[in-house]
C-alpha cells in the first residue's frame, strides 16, 4: 500500500500470498493499515513539494504511466488482434519466471551450504560484496555502450531525466555551453524550450541503469515514445537486470522483487512492442507493451493473480488495462506453474517452514482420498457435540481426545449432522465459564450448566 499508493492491492496481496488464516476480523485490520499507509505516503508527497498546497493526488498519484507531454492520465487502447502478442509476452515471461525461480533456488541452497555455522557478519559481509558487484556491472555496461543522437520528435520531453554518464567527447558533446554545466551537476535533461540544455545524444543502458528504478520505470512505460530505446539496448538491459535480481534475492539484506521484476519484464515488453512496430504494426504503443510484460513477468515470478492485477489498475490509474493485465498474468501463471513453485512459497520452503497446500500431497493430491470409502478413515463412532451441550460433558471431550473439530449434531439423539466446531472454538465457549478445561466439574453444578454452540 505504501510502496504503491494501491491500498486495495496491499490488501489483496497479503490474503493471496501470505496468509493461511483469514477471518473478518484480520480483513478489517489490514484495511485500516492499508489506508493509514497510503494516505500518510500521499500527505508526505504533498508536503515534499513545497508549493503549499494541501491537495492529496494530482501530478504524482500514478506511479507507473505518464505520456510525452509529462501528463500523468492515460487512456488506454488497442486492437483485439493485440491480445494474441499480450498472451505471449505473458507465456514468455512465464518461462523467464520458472528460470527465474529454479536459478535462485539453486544459488539460495548453496548460499546455505556456504554459510551454514558461520557467524552473521560473514553473510553482511557477502552483501556489501554483491552490492558492490552489481553497482560495478551496472556502470561498466553503461561505460561499454555508446551514445546515440536522440529521435528528433524526442529532445521535447519534460519528463526524462539522464543520470549522469560521461560519454566520449567526440560523441556526447552539446552545442551549448549550459550542457556542461548540467553533466557537471549530474543530470541531463531532455528540454523543448526555456533555459534549459538542450542534449541531442543519449545512452540509453546509462538512462535505465544509472538512476532509480522508479525513473527507469517511467522511461520505459511513458507513453508516445516509440523508438526511444533500440532493440540492442532493451536486451540488454533486461538480461543485466534479471541476472542481478537472481543474484541479490536472497541475501542477508531486505531485497526487493517486485520492482526488479517489473524493469526486467518492462524491458522484454517494450522490446516486444518495438518488434511489432518494426514489422509494420500500426497503433502499437511500446509503452502498453511495456506494462504487459511487468505484469508477466511478476506473474511468473509469484504466481499471484488478483492481488497482482489490482496493484496495477491502481499504480496505473486505466481500467482499460484490464484485459491486457489478466491475459499477461494468466498466460504466465499457467506456463511457470509447469515447471515451478511461486518463489515465495520455495522460499519459505527453504526457510524450513511447511506450508499446507488446498490438496493432499502426501496422498496424490487428493485423488486416492477421493476413492475411498468414508469407513476406511473414519471412525465408526465419532466423538461428537450436541447444538445445546452440558459444560461438563464438553470439558471431559476436551480432556479425553485430541481432534481439532468435532461433529455438531441435532440435541434430540437422532445424530443428525448440523454442523462442525473447532477444538479452539469450544475452548474459547469454554473459558467463558471462568473455570480451566482441566480442572473436575462440580458435582452439583453437573447438570445445570449448559452452553449453546454458536451456528
Amino acid at each position: 500500500a505504501a510502496a504503491f499508493g494501491a491500498p486495495i492491492g496491499g490488501i489483496l496481496f497479503s490474503l493471496e500470498e501470505v496468509s493461511s488464516f483469514w477471518d473478518p476480523e484480520l480483513t478489517w485490520t489490514t484495511f485500516i493499515a492499508a489506508t493509514v499507509a497510503a494516505f500518510t505516503v500521499e500527505a508526505l508527497r504533498t508536503a515534499a513539494d513545497g508549493d503549499g498546497s494541501t491537495q492529496i493526488g494530482g501530478s504524482h498519484f500514478s506511479l507507473v504511466f505518464t505520456t510525452a507531454d509529462g501528463a500523468c492520465t492515460s487512456s488506454s487502447a488497442y486492437d483485439v488482434w493485440e491480445v494474441l502478442p499480450f498472451a505471449a509476452i505473458g507465456a514468455l515471461c512465464g518461462l523467464l519466471g520458472a528460470l527465474f525461480n529454479a536459478t535462485n533456488t539453486k544459488l539460495t541452497r548453496a548460499r546455505k551450504r556456504l554459510f551454514r555455522g558461520r557467524s552473521n557478519w560473514v553473510r553482511v559481509i557477502e552483501a556489501t560484496v554483491s552490492v558492490a558487484l552489481v553497482v560495478s556491472l551496472f556502470y561498466w555496461v553503461s561505460l561499454a555502450s555508446s551514445c546515440r543522437e536522440a529521435p528528433e520528435e524526442l529532445q521535447g520531453l519534460p519528463s526524462i531525466i539522464y543520470e549522469a554518464h560521461r560519454c566520449d567527447s567526440s560523441i556526447a558533446s552539446s552545442s551549448s555551453s549550459s550542457s556542461s554545466a548540467a553533466s557537471s551537476s549530474g543530470s541531463r535533461r531532455l528540454s523543448g524550450g526555456g533555459d534549459a540544455p538542450m542534449y541531442t545524444e543519449i545512452n540509453e543502458l546509462a538512462t535505465l541503469l544509472l538512476q532509480p528504478q522508479e525513473e527507469a520505470l517511467l522511461q520505459l512505460f511513458t507513453r508516445g515514445t516509440a523508438g526511444y530505446f533500440g532493440l540492442v539496448s532493451l536486451a540488454v538491459f533486461a538480461a543485466t537486470y534479471f541476472c542481478a535480481a537472481v543474484f541479490t534475492y536472497g541475501l542477508f539484506m531486505p531485497s526487493g522483487l517486485f520492482v526488479p521484476c517489473m524493469l526486467t519484464g518492462a524491458a522484454v515488453g517494450r522490446l516486444a512492442g518495438e518488434l511489432l512496430r518494426l514489422a509494420g504494426a500500426s497503433g502499437v504503443d511500446p509503452g502498453l507493451y511495456a506494462l504487459v510484460g511487468a505484469a508477466g513477468m511478476l506473474g511468473g515470478v509469484t504466481r499471484m493473480t488478483i492481488s497482482l492485477t489490482v496493484i496495477l489498475l491502481e499504480v496505473s490509474s486505466d481500467i482499460q488495462l484490464l484485459m491486457p493485465i489478466m491475459i499477461a498474468i494468466l498466460c504466465a501463471k499457467v506456463v511457470g506453474d509447469r515447471f515451478t513453485e511461486s518463489l515465495y512459497d520455495i522460499h519459505i520452503g527453504l526457510g524450513g517452514s511447511t506450508i499446507l497446500e488446498a490438496g493432499d500431497h502426501a496422498l496424490g493430491g487428493g485423488a486416492l482420498v477421493k476413492l475411498l470409502p468414508a469407513k476406511a478413515i473414519m471412525a465408526t463412532h465419532p466423538h461428537t457435540v450436541r447444538e445445546t451441550e452440558e459444560v461438563p460433558v464438553l470439558r471431559q471431550l476436551l480432556r479425553d481426545s485430541r481432534h481439532s473439530g468435532f461433529p455438531v449434531v441435532q440435541a434430540d439423539g437422532s445424530r443428525v449432522f448440523v454442523g462442525f466446531i473447532t477444538r479452539q472454538k469450544l475452548e474459547v465457549l469454554l473459558a467463558r465459564q471462568a473455570a480451566p478445561v482441566g480442572a473436575a466439574p462440580s458435582g452439583d453444578r453437573r447438570a445445570k450448566r449448559r452452553t449453546s454452540l454458536p451456528s
